[in-house]
């Protein structure tokens, strides 16, 4: 069975890197680009983080990419910084951004398959082999190795509780504990949706049967996914903004939703995975 054969202690003490984290990353560097912080901040850098009043505006990296990517012409940008014999063409978008939403999906749509089609020409990059997240990733990694990316310059807003020291009093080991705790656990599922998907492509399971072990996993992690993103949102704020009870609270249905399933299948996919055990080893 071609399956990572790395151990659980190797592969926990491996640093966990959510995907708040990665999209903060990225956001950092595309600060750096050129006229990039335009297709970031549409709205202006003054509306996220400290107001002049002392509140505080939550900043989302992931909803901040994903909105900024489906444009297109970000993209097209981006891979121009690399600058190939074949530039794309970038769209202006401030015309269309607030017209006919038909209008606004067809025009974002064609940056977004030449940003696609020139990365699998000019890198051998396709989708196939992960997310835009990490095909942009990539691209700007060389970018960075042709030595085409701008030196780094400070987000124009901080982000609390985002720095690497450690906490103090008792209150923020707490909060780190379960935010690390959130973290594996995330950690852990994407592994095993992993496992999963290689023991269904394999045929070393019929679909029946990884369902019977598997049950909603897929829905699960999805969730899960969507819970740590909210959940470090909530914990850069500062201390006294941070309504982390609420957020529990907010999306308990949704944990019963996803839960239940999972607890009454239980038994049946322990039973069912010790009967294939010899297959799965």
């Amino acid at each position: 069975m071609d399956i990572s054969q790395a151990s659980g202690n190797q592969l926990r003490s491996q640093p966990v890197v959510s995907l708040f984290q990665q999209c903060m990353s990225m956001v950092e560097k595309l600060y750096r680009i050129p006229y990039f912080e335009d297709y970031l901040f549409p709205g202006g850098v003054n509306r996220i983080g400290y107001q002049p009043d002392g509140s505080y505006i939550s900043f989302d990296p992931v909803q901040l990419l994903w909105d900024c990517f489906r444009l297109g012409a970000p993209l097209a940008h981006l891979f121009n910084q690399l600058h190939t014999q074949t530039p794309l063409d970038v769209p202006n978008i401030s015309w269309f951004a607030a017209g006919p939403d038909s209008l606004y999906k067809s025009t974002m749509k064609k940056p977004v398959m030449q940003f696609l089609v020139a990365c699998k020409s000019e890198l051998s990059l396709t989708e196939a082999e992960g997310s835009i997240l990490k095909i942009v990733e990539r691209l700007i990694e060389k970018i960075e190795d042709y030595g085409y990316l701008p030196p780094p310059r400070p987000l124009p807003f901080s982000v609390p509780n985002q720095q690497d020291t450690a906490p103090t009093d008792n209150r923020s080991k707490l909060l780190a504990e379960l935010l690390d705790t959130e973290r594996s656990y995330l950690q852990d599922l994407e592994r095993m949706h992993t496992y999963q998907k290689a023991v269904l492509d394999q045929n070393i399971l019929t679909k029946e049967k990884g369902y019977q072990i598997f049950a909603n996993l897929d829905s699960i992690l999805d969730f899960q996914r969507r819970f740590l993103i909210q959940m470090e949102a909530c914990l850069s704020l500062p201390p006294d903004e941070q309504r982390l009870g609420y957020l529990f609270l907010s999306m308990e249905e949704q944990f019963c939703s996803y839960y239940e399933p999972y607890c009454g299948n239980y038994e049946t996919a322990v039973k069912k995975a010790a009967d294939e055990r010899n297959s799965l080893m």
